[in-house]
């Protein structure tokens, strides 16, 4: 609660790796008898705002969302919550903000994928990703909308410094106009690499959401 905001954040994961939980530790799944159960109670007990999930799901280093991700992504739109945030395939997936319209009178966001934030993983275009902008608006009737939704490109630099490694996540865009700040200019080339694919991938599937 914030600023006259009640948000609730709700997550849950495809799986864990074939690693089991064990007590006390616990895992939420994408099981909907569940999602269903936790909405209902948070919507009857809390009376949340705006209810946000996040989502473990996708299929790793694709660039577009699977069928099942759709359907997820459907299935929490018809149990009201209209915003789904997501990560686990590694690389930067498309976001759409399909505003409200005759035909469409709730608006919804997805963000299928955000890549990688802080990672080793080097091998191309697993080395970046994406921070998310959501904004929120309350009205005099306390209803919500999304005010805006923007997106900051990021990439993970790993200069070797006395010998050993470091990681910064630098805003990508940032960097453009300064080669000369990487010690190795191939580091430069592959953040430029990045870039371009990223911005030409959400260039061509976004829907109402651009870089910030």
């Amino acid at each position: 609660e914030k600023n006259n905001f009640k948000i609730a954040i709700i997550s849950y994961t495809y799986g864990t790796n074939g690693i089991v939980p064990k007590v006390p530790n616990i895992v939420n799944y994408l099981n909907k008898d569940v999602i269903k159960q936790d909405i209902e109670y948070i919507n009857k007990t809390i009376k949340p705002d705006q209810i946000i999930a996040f989502l473990h799901w996708g299929a790793q280093y694709k660039n577009l969302p699977n069928t099942a991700q759709k359907d997820m992504f459907s299935y929490f739109k018809s149990l009201g919550v209209n915003i789904v945030i997501g990560s686990h395939p590694h690389v930067l997936q498309p976001m759409e903000w399909h505003k409200a319209s005759k035909i469409n009178p709730k608006e919804s966001l997805v963000v299928y994928s955000l890549g990688n934030f802080v990672s080793h993983q080097r091998t191309f275009p697993r080395d970046g990703g994406a921070v998310f902008k959501l904004t929120l608006h309350k009205n005099q009737d306390n209803k919500i909308s999304i005010k805006e939704a923007k997106y900051l490109l990021t990439w993970v630099y790993e200069p070797i410094v006395r010998g050993k490694k470091e990681y910064y996540v630098l805003p990508a865009a940032n960097y453009i106009d300064t080669p000369d700040y990487f010690s190795n200019q191939k580091d430069y080339k592959k953040m430029m690499r990045f870039i371009t694919h990223a911005r030409k991938l959400l260039g061509d599937y976004n829907i109402n959401i651009t870089e910030d």
